[in-house]
């Protein structure tokens, strides 16, 4: 598009208005993201079948009565805790926790907001008794060492991310699928490209920061739209980041719940599919009509 070198300024030029309302624009047709929440109520209520890993884990249950896979159940081995029983407080939980939001608002620094949050934790727990001195520095060792093997995953998630980026892979996904474009198949294509970008690489945003200044004028340019355009794009960085092994949202997720990670990942990728799936045929049918 003549005199938009970005997607940021062409979007006021075309009457978007501001980079907010334009997202709210989009949220519309974010498709992954409203399937994959869709799906949750749906599989609870029992309406979307087990699938996969998932279907496995609860005849294991129903069978074995153990809720945890082989893997996953070496990550749930604790010792027994002798120490005595503790009566809870809401307040235990609420004033570190808004501390660490509060702070992160306010000064932008997430580490010095965690500093400070692990610091209330102290003033809350040793002057009460709710913990010792000794238990509450084994249990902030025992939370650090935990974090190890997912930090030592997403190290090597950016290692893989820096090494695609660096030999042009989003380029050349880009450059392969330009003879195929057409304003109405181009949202869907957008969805696809990017997820499977991301899948590969783990990075959401840096497959993003890479594709949209590519993806975005491309579609000004053919005549595609563009909020339907940029929802595809927020799809597919969504499910890329979803369905993919090692990005840091599965990661995390796995290590939080005590699961071997592999078991959550391939537990959620069916449902992940259907939901892509769905919005790949939303994207189509809307870029016909739009």
């Amino acid at each position: 598009m003549p005199g938009c070198s970005t997607p940021r300024r062409a979007l006021p030029e075309l009457g978007y208005g501001s980079a907010i309302n334009t997202f709210c624009a989009v949220i519309p047709f974010i498709f992954y993201a409203i399937a994959a929440v869709a799906l949750v109520p749906l599989f609870s209520l029992g309406l979307v079948p087990k699938l996969g890993r998932m279907k496995k884990a609860y005849r294991r249950v129903e069978e074995t009565g153990k809720v945890y896979s082989p893997e996953s159940a070496e990550l749930n081995l604790e010792d027994e805790d002798d120490s005595p029983a503790i009566t809870g407080c809401l307040w235990d939980f609420v004033l570190p926790i808004g501390t660490l939001i509060a702070l992160t608002i306010v000064g932008g620094e997430l580490f010095l907001a965690l500093v400070a949050a692990i610091a209330v934790c102290f003033l809350l727990y040793i002057p009460r008794k709710k913990l010792s001195l000794t238990r509450f520095c084994d249990l902030a060792m025992h939370g650090f060492c935990n974090m190890i093997p997912t930090v030592a995953i997403i190290f090597f998630a950016f290692v893989m991310q820096e090494g695609m980026t660096e030999i042009g892979i989003a380029p050349f996904v880009i450059n392969a699928v330009k003879p195929i474009l057409s304003p109405a198949v181009f949202p869907a294509i957008a969805f696809l490209v990017v997820a499977a970008l991301n899948f590969t690489t783990g990075s959401v945003w840096g497959i993003t920061a890479v594709t949209v200044p590519i993806l975005l004028p491309l579609a000004f340019s053919i005549g595609a739209n563009p909020l339907l355009v940029m929802g595809a794009i927020v799809s597919g960085a969504t499910l890329g980041s979803h369905a993919c092994f090692y990005s840091d949202a599965t990661v995390l997720t796995s290590s939080c719940c005590k699961m071997e990670n592999m078991d959550h990942a391939l537990s959620q990728l069916p449902y992940s599919l259907c939901a892509a799936g769905l919005s790949a045929a939303g994207y189509l049918v809307c870029g016909l009509l739009m």
